[in-house]
């Protein structure tokens, strides 16, 4: 025992712990991690627009954007709970891009009452992600505090309209 304890803190002080992801901090002397990809754009949909390299015209008030290449992301207001919705231009069709791995007690394809097939995950009547697909890319929306149908309904509107535009 006392051989595998002075092994691990050799280890340890040698650094060979530390994952190869991590690199040194010249100026602080510190390991810092991975840089985070997302750019905060506050309300500025164009700065949006320029580091996903696509627009996300969603008609929402009270939003916040964020946004990394590839990816547009909008967190806003609906029914005093959060939302975040996130695009990705066309990739493989049924790609989650929620940024939730969660497994739930629900997760299927539902029809809405539009027509629009939505694939929705969460618990029954209160659905945490809900993806669609459609010819303008790949969309998310996820809300831990849950989405009714109607809630899901709603947002399915929502961006037919944003695509119909």
């Amino acid at each position: 025992m006392k051989k595998i304890m002075m092994m691990i803190l050799c280890l340890t002080m040698m650094g060979c712990a530390c994952p190869c992801k991590l690199r040194a901090d010249e100026n602080r002397g510190r390991f810092v991690g991975m840089a985070n990809p997302w750019i905060g754009c506050g309300k500025d949909v164009a700065c949006g627009t320029q580091k996903a390299g696509f627009d996300f015209p969603l008609n929402v008030q009270n939003y916040d954007i964020r946004a990394m290449h590839g990816m547009f992301e909008i967190q806003f207001p609906l029914n005093g709970k959060t939302v975040t919705a996130r695009k990705t231009l066309p990739k493989e069709k049924g790609v989650d891009i929620s940024g939730d791995y969660n497994k739930y007690p629900v997760d299927e394809i539902i029809t809405l009452s539009t027509g629009e097939v939505c694939h929705v995950r969460g618990h029954q009547d209160s659905y945490i992600v809900a993806n669609f697909t459609k010819s303008t890319g790949e969309y998310s929306f996820r809300c831990p505090n849950g989405l009714t149908l109607a809630e899901v309904e709603s947002l399915a509107k929502l961006l037919a309209d944003t695509n119909a535009k």
